[in-house]
């Protein structure tokens, strides 16, 4: 055999000897975050206080409750009356009139936030409840109290209030 011969002989012998090994790479990393965002969950209850017709009821008089609860903590609270049951009273868009669908009688009425929370006009005829530590809540409460002194009478006299929340 000739020189030339042999060492293709061996060259192709090399060769097919490689094709039978593995090549490994050093490992590659990949990374995600996931991100599970909490349901949110908003409810907004208003209950109503126990009055008796004819008596005179003070300024302050608490004429029913709200309770605005969250699945999630909140950091801002507004409140805004349902303009479609609860006319404008004057220029303050805390307040606003009760009024009986059957007379026609208005009786003045207006928000009441938390002792040292606060209200500040959000200038869209609504409220923000400005939380006195600054806190992130769960659950707030306030009421709608009678704006002037009034003796009521016996009828009804809806009140509506959107309740809107900034969760954290």
């Amino acid at each position: 055999m000739c020189k030339t011969t042999c060492l293709y002989m061996l060259v192709l012998a090399a060769v097919t000897g490689m094709a039978g090994l593995s090549a490994h790479a050093a490992p590659v990393a990949a990374h995600a975050q996931v991100d599970v965002m909490p349901v949110v969950q908003i409810s907004h209850d208003l209950r109503v206080t126990s009055l008796t017709t004819g008596h005179g009821y003070e300024t302050g008089t608490a004429l029913a409750l709200g309770v605005v609860s969250s699945t999630v903590p909140f950091t801002s609270l507004n409140l805004k009356w349902d303009r479609s049951i609860n006319p404008q009273a004057s220029g303050d868009a805390r307040e606003a009139y009760a009024v009986n669908p059957s007379t026609g009688r208005k009786i003045p009425v207006s928000f009441e936030v938390m002792s040292h929370d606060r209200m500040v006009d959000a200038g869209n005829d609504s409220v923000n409840v400005i939380f006195d530590d600054g806190s992130q809540l769960s659950s707030y409460s306030y009421s709608v109290i009678l704006t002037h002194g009034e003796a009521l009478f016996a009828g009804t006299y809806p009140v509506g209030v959107l309740a809107d929340v900034t969760v954290a």
